[in-house]
């Protein structure tokens, strides 16, 4: 098995390779398929790796070669981009083609913060969202689903004759609900999009669900004590939304695959 000094030595080994073909002119489908092939089963390995470093932008450095070769140039673009954002100051390209590119067609990220009024924000790698990432992914689709019916269910429910506490409970949850339903929104726009800032708008939306889970729980036991009524299963149910909530706050701020997806906060 490879060290990842040797895996990331055949990265740049298959860069002088490529970047060779293609000032020859010997690409072709299959041979950019079998670069690409030979770069995924690299980074599957080493991209995750806090010990990789800034060198880490090889493996961006060589995916935007394969764009140009193939000719997808606004991914070429995302990828320079990324790439820079890793770099250090006695970082350079290893590819002659991707050095030409970038002085006929694109400035580099780090460039880019010192135009003045440039308040646009900077895409991020288009990391594969795999395991628990994925899993999470799933989570933000579903949660505003879920909130908006909950809400909607309650805002038809009528209150006549109930406990005054109760209506003022069932009026602020919904309300609640509501505000991080659009909060939501927003964070599937920075997500999907792998916007610089998704961390903080992902952290401010569980951090909102725990509030809003944890918060309901504790008042609405508080309301059953005064009542003298014996609590549902919903308490238990809001603990347990509440819980989760935590850990993905927890997941976000330790995990690699996330560090690693979400480059550029």
């Amino acid at each position: 098995m490879k060290s990842k000094a040797e895996e990331l030595e055949s990265i740049e080994k298959s860069i002088i390779a490529l970047d060779n073909h293609y000032k020859n002119s010997q690409l072709d489908k299959k041979t950019i398929a079998r670069f690409q092939t030979a770069l995924d089963k690299t980074a599957d390995k080493i991209q995750y790796d806090d010990n990789l470093g800034s060198k880490r932008f090889r493996l961006y450095e060589m995916q935007a070669l394969i764009e140009i070769a193939k000719g997808n140039f606004s991914r070429a673009n995302n990828f320079i981009n990324d790439a820079g954002s890793m770099m250090e100051a006695n970082d350079s390209f290893l590819s002659v083609v991707l050095d030409e590119y970038i002085y006929n067609n694109t400035k580099s990220l780090e460039d880019r913060p010192k135009e003045e009024g440039s308040t646009k924000p900077k895409k991020m790698f288009n990391g594969k969202l795999e395991g628990w990432l994925a899993l999470y992914t799933l989570r933000l689709v579903l949660l505003p689903i879920f909130l908006l019916l909950d809400a909607l269910s309650v805002a038809n429910t009528d209150t006549a004759g109930y406990d005054p506490d109760v209506v003022n409970y069932l009026r602020i949850v919904t309300a609640v609900e509501a505000a991080i339903v659009l909060l939501a929104f927003i964070c599937w726009y920075y997500y999907f999009n792998k916007m610089q800032g998704t961390k903080t708008v992902v952290r401010i939306l569980e951090a909102s669900t725990t509030t809003l889970y944890l918060g309901a729980a504790i008042w609405l036991t508080s309301i059953y004590s005064r009542l003298n009524v014996t609590p549902s299963g919903e308490i238990s149910k809001f603990y347990f939304y509440g819980v989760v909530s935590v850990l993905w706050l927890i997941y976000w701020d330790r995990s690699k695959r996330v560090k690693s997806t979400f480059t550029n906060e």
